[in-house]
């Protein structure tokens, strides 16, 4: 039998500690949300779990706000149900929030990111509420979610938080009928 020196052994000891622990966590952390919800037969697919993409900061909070619009019908009406999806498009607002927002710099940069990950624990914890149909605690966990989203808004510049318009005056595409040499002036 091999020995294993003592450095090594508390690395191994520490690292079984670690395993154990993060076992240990229980469904009101958001870890184990769905352990009770079979992804394989709601109606969403792979898709909607994939991270979220947006044009812009402005597109990311346009989501939080409609998801967080969504949240709080679904808590009033008492509809858990409706919960899940508007807390994952949320969550994927936030978290391209996270990494996208270079425009925040320094103490509110620092604030910003806190708000951030504060806001995602609450939203997953409003999200592991409603799948255990406490209808009452999503409600409360809903209200810390929206303060954290009031500090994520006082951390960005006004202008940041606006949505992009989803009209363009630039032409992106060649008109019917007209070749790319009519358009180019050195052809």
């Amino acid at each position: 039998m091999v020995q294993k020196s003592l450095p090594q052994r508390k690395r191994v000891t520490s690292l079984l500690v670690a395993i154990l622990i993060g076992l240990s966590f229980n469904s009101n952390n958001g870890l184990w949300a769905h352990k009770d919800h079979d992804h394989r037969s709601s109606q969403h697919t792979e898709q909607d779990h994939a991270p979220a993409k947006f044009l812009s900061v402005g597109a990311a909070w346009e989501m939080t706000q409609k998801s967080t619009a969504a949240i709080e019908t679904a808590i009033a009406s008492q509809n858990h149900e409706a919960i899940h999806e508007a807390e994952e498009s949320l969550s994927g607002a936030l978290s391209f929030l996270q990494a996208n927002s270079p425009m925040v710099t320094g103490d509110k940069a620092k604030r910003l990111q806190s708000a951030l990950k504060q806001a995602l624990i609450l939203s997953s914890h409003v999200h592991v509420a409603a799948d255990a149909k406490e209808m009452t605690k999503a409600a409360v966990e809903f209200k810390k979610l929206q303060g954290a989203l009031k500090l994520v808004q006082a951390q960005y510049p006004t202008e940041a938080l606006k949505a992009p318009s989803k009209t363009t005056s630039a032409q992106t595409h060649l008109p019917l009928g007209r070749s790319l040499g009519k358009l180019c002036a050195f052809a």
